[in-house]
């Protein structure tokens, strides 16, 4: 596992980008050679940007997950992303869930993402698509959860 990266690939280091296998471990080239023209892309945007208007939430991983990327979301860049992650161990009727909580302590929130799968190994680097339109402003942190149904 490599640094902590928002969606657009950047670092805890302003201006500063990670990509491909230096990141994580990819399952083909073309996710290795996709990252590496997105973050170019991000950085380009960067250069020519505002680089003060960043509103960072984690990204908190819960349950049978061996990782996700990325750690961080920019809320002033509500662009679709992918989500990276590995199980921790073989799962059986697995679901995938991406949800936000308004206030860290209470109800409240949304659900962005659920998906069921029949059987989750950890060698098999699974994606999804994230379409962040939705998220409010209060929001605190965005849940990524991966857990076996009926146990």
């Amino acid at each position: 596992m490599g640094p902590f990266v928002d969606q657009n690939l950047m670092t805890s280091l302003s201006g500063v980008y990670s990509c491909g296998n230096a990141l994580h471990v990819n399952d083909l080239v073309d996710y290795v050679s996709k990252s590496g023209g997105r973050a170019g892309a991000s950085a380009a945007e960067y250069a020519l940007s505002d680089k003060s208007r960043k509103k960072l939430i984690p990204l908190v991983q819960e349950g049978a997950l061996l990782y996700t990327v990325p750690q961080f979301f920019d809320l002033n860049k509500k662009n679709k992303t992918i989500i990276y992650f590995r199980s921790s161990r073989i799962l059986k009727n697995a679901r995938f869930r991406v949800f936000s909580r308004a206030i860290s302590s209470g109800p409240g929130g949304k659900e962005y993402i659920n998906i069921k799968y029949s059987v989750i190994k950890p060698p098999e680097m699974k994606r999804v698509i994230f379409n962040p339109s939705g998220i409010e402003r209060n929001v605190k942190k965005i849940i990524i959860r991966l857990e076996e149904e009926g146990s």
